[in-house]
């Protein structure tokens, strides 16, 4: 599994990001009478290659936000608007230094124009146990992430308000590109 580990952090390459867009306004259905942009709802998303788009094709910005913004608009009736702050290969370290100056910045533009952020969507942990895993470096064990990614939250509470709901969604390992058919390594991460 080390030698395995060794080549697949070798030679492992990620398409690039997606193109077009990294922030939006999703509609909501066509016949929806005009709603005022008060009601507009705000998404953030903050994290790694899920949030770049890595491998979209499209050239309208990353597809999961832009996706997700739209669900939401079509369900609830509403505007949703969305940003994405990403970063290819972002650990939830990164997050924290990287990610959270852009998050206070778009709470301030949210501000001046009368709105509010109310979800920020964290997209990690791949590339915590890329680096646990991978790298060889067991100390960053699931003990630190927790910690990591709680500070990341509250930071994120402090930095948004407590009114905005922080979504942390499940992504199944198994379904990883980098680690599919990489026998025996891929049984011990997933």
């Amino acid at each position: 599994a080390g030698s395995q580990a060794v080549y697949v952090r070798t030679n492992f390459a990620l398409p690039p990001d997606a193109t077009g867009p990294s922030t939006g306004v999703a509609a909501p259905a066509p016949l929806t009478p005009s709603v005022p942009s008060s009601t507009q709802k705000n998404l953030v998303f903050l994290g790694d290659s899920l949030v770049t788009g890595v491998g979209c094709r499209s050239r309208e910005g990353p597809v999961l936000p832009r996706h997700l913004a739209e669900l939401m608009a079509r369900s609830l009736h509403t505007p949703v608007g969305w940003s994405a702050f990403g970063e290819t290969g972002a650990d939830v370290g990164m997050l924290r230094e990287k990610m959270l100056p852009q998050l206070k910045a778009e709470v301030e533009r949210r501000k001046q124009e009368g709105q509010h952020v109310d979800m920020v969507v964290i997209m990690c942990g791949l590339n915590d146990m890329k680096v646990c895993m991978l790298h060889m470096q067991p100390w960053l064990h699931p003990h630190w992430f927790r910690q990591q990614l709680q500070r990341l939250v509250d930071e994120i509470k402090e930095t948004a308000g407590e009114n905005c709901a922080v979504l942390l969604p499940s992504v199944p390992l198994e379904r990883a590109p980098r680690f599919a058919n990489v026998w025996p390594l891929s049984t011990f991460i997933i």
